[in-house]
């Protein structure tokens, strides 16, 4: 399949988050030799820019709640660690298919090409939600514990 890709003599936009743990040498080596373009989002923005987390996670949340809830109602019992991989593997295909992924890239104005899809108040910083506690509580040793 890599050599599909190569072969082809386009070039292919990655798109992920900007964390430096994402940007190895062996990465970047990798994707200039497969005529791969590294688009990054910036820092604090996968919330609103990533179609991961805007459209597919949110689905497969969804997906994920149903497939549990019909295999108890089927079995009659609740989901156990051996069942888990099926129903989940039942909630990802419903979650990630051909329809899901490219709403993602279309509701994130990533193809086609939007930039009113992403709207200012999406990109205002948080809220402060930090309280100021009353007192500091003195903190037991490990030697004292």
């Amino acid at each position: 399949a890599v050599g599909k890709f190569r072969d082809e003599g386009r070039t292919w936009a990655l798109f992920m988050d900007g964390h430096s743990s994402h940007f190895t040498p062996e990465i970047i080596q990798f994707a200039m030799t497969m005529n791969i373009m590294i688009v990054s989002y910036p820092p604090h923005c996968t919330h609103a820019l990533q179609g991961l987390d805007v459209v597919c996670f949110a689905k497969m949340k969804t997906e994920l709640k149903n497939a549990i809830q019909e295999f108890e109602e089927t079995h009659l019992r609740n989901i156990g660690k051996a069942d888990f991989m099926g129903v989940f593997l039942k909630g990802f295909a419903k979650s990630f298919d051909e329809t899901t992924v490219k709403a993602a890239f279309r509701v994130t104005g990533i193809f086609p090409f939007d930039r009113s899809a992403i709207k200012p108040e999406q990109m205002k910083p948080a809220e402060a939600t930090s309280i100021i506690g009353g007192y500091a509580l003195t903190q037991m040793s490990p030697v004292k514990a």
